[in-house]
């Protein structure tokens, strides 16, 4: 955490709903820190509060306890044209667009703009600028209807921005996208963040859109946040069992239980062989360690899977290898790649010829 005071702050926040006079807790004392300029996720599944979290970020949702601060701001004592004003300062996309069939685009955006204290001309102006902005100035006179999906976000996202907002909340804002248009979106949504330097705030179930365009995360489940930092430290080094198995949602590595599970041919030893998982979590992905331990052990390693991703500019993932050599041999091996900063899981062991064994090295 910075020194200042982040720009975005929830300080014990509580959120309850009262459903047959019993109170459901939806968000438990959760503190959240997002500093200007992040594009920070927010991850978990359906029912996990992620929803509701964004929903008091903007005022929408009243808290039952806790504060929420933005820009210096405490939220939750805004009341009337006060808190109007500073919705207007917090833009909003959501996962199924809302925008209204029966207005073209152009008239889609004008909404955002009715209390702006803009003028006519001013305004169609504005609308131009931002349909510019998001490369869909030939659609001005084209209703929702004939949109792609695509198209669809970019008219929603052009709307979030019409007021010169500080902050974009985005509400699943790719989950109703193919992963072409999501990966185009996301893109988009980060060339944003670096023209504008707009804070982002992205809800999300899916891990891949975090590990695209986010710099900062946190992991929130039955509206408990797990664990947060910046992407690639809580990515290489999961605290928590639900990032790991986020994390596995999006790695082939994890596949390779189920081959040991069902003895697949591929995963089948010889005596004296071990199957070992490599992760990488610094910057050693970036080293000829396989050549390396193979020279320096006689070791012979036998890749049958891997999984290496760019996260934040740095090199993240690993690999599942099959290390065939002498007993010391290996050992040495595992005990090399802890120096290199490489957790060595060995997965299935066949060194003893009675029974096959799982260990951990890290």
């Amino acid at each position: 955490m910075s020194e200042e005071a982040s720009f975005i702050q929830l300080k014990q926040v509580t959120k309850s709903f009262h459903k047959d006079s019993r109170a459901i807790e939806v968000l438990k004392d959760v503190n959240l820190e997002v500093d200007q300029g992040d594009i920070f996720g927010i991850i978990g599944y359906s029912g996990a509060g992620k929803s509701t979290l964004i929903r008091c970020i903007n005022g929408i949702e009243s808290l039952t306890s806790g504060e929420v601060i933005l820009d210096k701001q405490v939220v939750s004592n805004l009341r009337g044209e006060e808190l109007r004003r500073f919705r207007r300062q917090v833009g909003m996309i959501f996962q199924q667009f809302n925008l209204m069939p029966s207005r073209t685009v152009f008239g889609n955006i004008a909404l955002a703009l009715r209390k702006s204290g803009l003028s006519k001309p001013q305004k169609e102006q504005r609308i131009m600028e931002l349909l510019k902005l998001v490369d869909i100035e030939d659609k001005r006179d084209a209703y929702p209807s004939q949109l792609s999906g695509g198209q669809k976000q970019r008219v929603a996202i052009a709307r979030a921005l019409a007021n010169h907002p500080k902050v974009l909340l985005c509400d699943e804002a790719t989950s109703a996208l193919d992963p072409q248009t999501t990966k185009s979106i996301l893109r988009f949504l980060k060339d944003l963040n670096q023209k504008l330097g707009i804070t982002i705030v992205m809800i999300t179930h899916e891990m891949g859109v975090v590990k695209e365009i986010c710099n900062k995360v946190a992991i929130i489940d039955q509206g408990v946040i797990l664990e947060q930092g910046d992407v690639f430290t809580v990515f290489s080094n999961p605290r928590e069992p639900l990032t790991r198995t986020f994390l596995e949602t999006t790695s082939n590595l994890s596949k390779v239980n189920e081959l040991i599970r069902i003895n697949a041919p591929l995963v089948q030893l010889n005596e004296g062989q071990i199957i070992v998982k490599l992760t990488y979590t610094k910057t050693t992905v970036s080293e000829a360690l396989i050549s390396e331990i193979s020279r320096r052990f006689y070791v012979d390693v036998n890749i049958i899977a891997s999984d290496i991703e760019i996260v934040n500019d740095m090199l993240l993932g690993g690999l599942v290898a099959i290390l065939s050599g002498e007993p010391a041999s290996i050992e040495q091996t595992l005990g090399y790649l802890q120096e290199k900063n490489v957790s060595a899981e060995v997965i299935k062991d066949a060194r003893s010829s009675h029974q096959e064994i799982s260990a951990e090295c890290v």
